[in-house]
């Protein structure tokens, strides 16, 4: 088990969180828990969405889940249980495009779908309709 982190002031033996990451400790803890709980981590959630090349907003509305919530569980706040099962259904690129890309389709442009479906083409994951 990691210990926490912190800086000790010389003078007066204090211990103090790093000024230049204060949230260190929080971070460490998340991903423990989420370790324990089995949850993905968030390195692996935002390498879910960056391998689809999607906007943390494009991706959202794909899973149905608001922007700032996913924004926050991409900065280790730990997700629940109902996003875990949406994130690891978007891991894989089939299952990512038959349940959640095809049915909101609609919320991509044009542009956005095109390259959405060339990348999990690509990836070997679809046939497309």
């Amino acid at each position: 088990m990691r210990a926490h982190t912190y800086w000790k002031s010389v003078t007066t033996g204090e211990l103090y969180l790093p000024f230049d990451d204060p949230d260190i400790n929080l971070r460490s803890d998340y991903a423990k828990y989420k370790q324990a709980k089995n949850l993905l981590a968030t390195e692996d959630i935002i390498d879910i969405r960056k391998k689809y090349g999607l906007s943390l907003r494009s991706f959202a509305k794909l899973l149905g889940i608001g922007y700032s919530t996913l924004s926050k569980i991409e900065n280790g706040v730990v997700q629940s249980n109902a996003h875990d099962a949406l994130l690891r259904l978007a891991s894989d690129p089939h299952g990512f495009y038959t349940k959640l890309v095809v049915p909101k389709s609609e919320l991509l442009t044009a542009k956005e779908l095109a390259k959405l479906e060339k990348v999990i083409k690509d990836m070997g994951g679809a046939t497309f309709r």
